[in-house]
């Protein structure tokens, strides 16, 4: 897959995502949030949540038909619209709604585990698929579609797995009452806000390239992109725990919540220091040498990791904590840097301006979500970061074990 087609690739599947972000409301939150408390019965909320979904998905198609038929789509889209990409569109949609649904309610449930194999599965094979895409000689517009089936694919594996792991009996449960529906669905408003502007904040660069320069450039910087998102799961999932918990007000050790911090911080510092240096040969040999544009933004790009992989962190507890206003305006912060630097430095520097706006902006974000987080906590802020000796005895332990184990 070369990067002009990585680069309309990007824009149709960055258009679907913030789909879901602006129409789907946030009910994956109020999910997690509502079952983690035994607040609702799970069978009643996903039955509830799953025709709601349906009801988003009808608004989607109509909106997509509108905008191709008054000629706006193609602010949007790169492509034009026809049969192939409409049916993909909306099946990339639909099953990104209900894969959200059924990962929160396994989350509410403290399903880690079962949701990390499952998650980090579908990610490595997708990055595999498209890597060997380049390999392929194919038809450019085939290509893109093909891409776009197989983005379809990892729902098609995570929703039956996610649905047979739950145990749900759908067909008996009930719809959940008006009373408690407004505050389900009243709940999430704040952090739907905080994740439409951190939405923005991760991908209104993306648009800004294409305006500024060409597809091609955005295929460079969307790969740089993307591998520096693979960096974020770990930390995620992480974050996504410690809201359950928090959220649940289960009684766990702060200690181990400031070694967990203390070790991913320096595991996340390791493997970015190690990748700046391998980055080159690492893409070429992936993707291939017409790559090797990419490369630099994403050296820049990594060093955000380690801080902002934190940073995910504390914003779960704040938001567990009931504080989702404060992410909002975490996240607005960030989106305003984000638009300001991306204005000042891409027409001019391009891709590398825009991999030095985002640092700035993931930079400018954490830097406030620390400042909250230090005024609620009473923990040393101090503790989340610097490994004390019993951490790295620990580790080294923990390599030994393993080891031994082979």
């Amino acid at each position: 897959m070369g990067p002009e087609i990585k680069g309309e690739f990007t824009i149709i599947s960055s258009f679907v995502q913030l789909s879901v972000l602006v129409l789907g409301f946030n009910t994956s939150y109020s999910i997690v949030y509502f079952l983690s408390r035994n607040r609702l019965n799970s069978n009643d909320t996903i039955k509830t949540v799953g025709l709601f979904n349906l009801f988003l998905s009808a608004i989607f198609i109509c909106i997509v038909l509108l905008l191709n038929y008054l000629n706006l789509l193609s602010f949007l889209l790169p492509v034009k619209l026809n049969l192939y990409i409409f049916a993909l569109l909306i099946a990339f949609f639909t099953l990104s709604l209900f894969t959200n649904s059924l990962s929160a309610l396994h989350q509410s449930k403290k399903n880690f585990l079962f949701i990390n194999k499952v998650n980090i599965y579908t990610a490595f094979v997708s990055l595999f698929f498209i890597a060997s895409l380049s390999l392929i000689e194919m038809n450019e517009t085939y290509k893109l579609v093909f891409c776009l089936v197989f983005l379809i694919l990892p729902f098609l594996i995570k929703i039956p797995s996610f649905y047979i792991k739950s145990d749900l009996k759908l067909i008996k449960a009930s719809l959940i009452n008006k009373r408690k529906r407004k505050l389900f669905f009243g709940f999430g408003m704040l952090a739907y806000f905080a994740n439409i502007f951190q939405f923005l904040n991760y991908r209104i660069d993306y648009w800004f390239i294409e305006g500024y320069y060409n597809l091609k450039e955005l295929g460079y910087y969307a790969l740089s992109s993307n591998l520096t998102s693979l960096l974020f799961v770990l930390p995620t999932t992480i974050a996504g725990i410690f809201f359950t918990y928090v959220s649940a007000n289960t009684s766990s050790t702060n200690e181990n919540y400031q070694k967990i911090c203390r070790m991913l911080f320096f595991i996340l510092t390791i493997i970015v220091l190690v990748l700046y240096f391998i980055a080159s040969p690492l893409i070429n040999s992936l993707y291939g040498n017409e790559f090797d544009n990419a490369v630099m933004p994403f050296k820049i790009l990594i060093f955000s990791v380690p801080v902002f992989g934190i940073t995910a962190f504390f914003a779960s507890v704040i938001s567990g904590k009931g504080k989702a206003k404060d992410n909002l305006m975490a996240s607005g912060i960030g989106l305003i840097a984000t638009l300001v630097f991306d204005l000042i430095l891409i027409p001019k520097y391009g891709i590398i301006g825009a991999a030095y706006a985002t640092l700035t902006s993931y930079m400018a974000t954490s830097l406030y979500v620390f400042y909250i987080f230090d005024k609620i906590s009473p923990l040393s802020f101090k503790s989340f970061f610097v490994l004390k000796r019993a951490d790295i005895i620990e580790i080294k332990q923990l390599i030994y074990d393993k080891l031994k184990s082979r």
